[in-house]
Parts: structure tokens; sequence; C-alpha cells
């Protein structure tokens, strides 16, 4: 069974963040494809801010189920 993100979903990634946090919000899901996708496509792109100190960053989902705690 696949893992669903949904947006403003708070999850932690196994390496925590030069700032020390190792929670992540979810912002976005595939805002930079033009195409209608599902949450959980291997196509979504995620956009993650760091809880404590509001970096953004982009993972595609794949990448998040490697390094999800």
């Amino acid at each position: 069974m696949k893992k669903e993100f949904k947006i403003n979903t708070n999850i932690k990634l196994k390496k925590s963040h030069v700032c020390g946090s190792e929670v992540w919000e979810i912002k976005k899901i595939g805002e930079d494809l033009k195409i209608k996708i599902y949450p959980y496509s291997n196509l979504s792109d995620y956009e993650l801010q760091c809880v404590k100190c509001k970096r953004n960053i982009k993972m595609n989902y794949q990448e998040i189920l490697k390094k999800i705690k």
C-alpha cells in the first residue's frame, strides 16, 4: 500500500536539517507539473518546509519514502 501525503502534513525525516530540526511540513504537491496527477504518484514533486527555520526544499515521492522515519 502506498503512503499518501497531504498538504500541511508534518513528516519526520531520518537526517536532521542543519538547523537541528527533523520535522518538515508539506506545502505543495505537484506544482511544477501541468498535468493532473495523484498525490502519491512517482511523478509528484513535493515542496517541504522546515518547521524550525522555514527553509523550502523539493523532493519527489520516492525520495520522501527513502528518507522518512
